[in-house]
């Protein structure tokens, strides 16, 4: 039996992906990769079955070959974004924690001011 050409390859590791098979995806995908340095699809599949470090580190070597991949670009900008509502998310909560302390600390001190105080 024949093995499986660069397109079949990769439409096994699209299926294996979609199927949630990680692993078996990624190491077809790697097999693709080594035999072509420049097959992007197979680059920004990787990527997207990837954690956030290894999918960044992918992204990175795609505009190493070729700065201007649109969707290596979009791909960077949007977990930019999500990162960076993440954060704005968490000091909004923080800031409203905060504000809450701030008045319950206030209220104290004017219950204890007017306790302080003789009628």
């Amino acid at each position: 039996m024949a093995s499986p050409n660069r397109e079949e390859l990769y439409r096994m590791a699209l299926t294996a992906a979609k199927k949630g098979q990680r692993k078996p995806a990624k190491v077809m995908l790697q097999q693709l990769i080594s035999q072509d340095e420049k097959h992007f699809r197979a680059m920004m599949l990787m990527a997207k079955i990837s954690g956030p470090t290894e999918r960044r580190k992918w992204l990175n070597h795609i505009l190493s070959i070729d700065p201007d991949y649109d969707d290596a670009l979009d791909a960077l900008e949007q977990m930019a974004y999500q990162s960076a509502a993440r954060r704005n998310k968490m000091i909004y909560r923080y800031g409203l924690v905060l504000g809450a302390v701030v008045i319950f600390l206030f209220a104290v001190l004017i219950i204890v001011s007017a306790a302080a105080t003789p009628i």
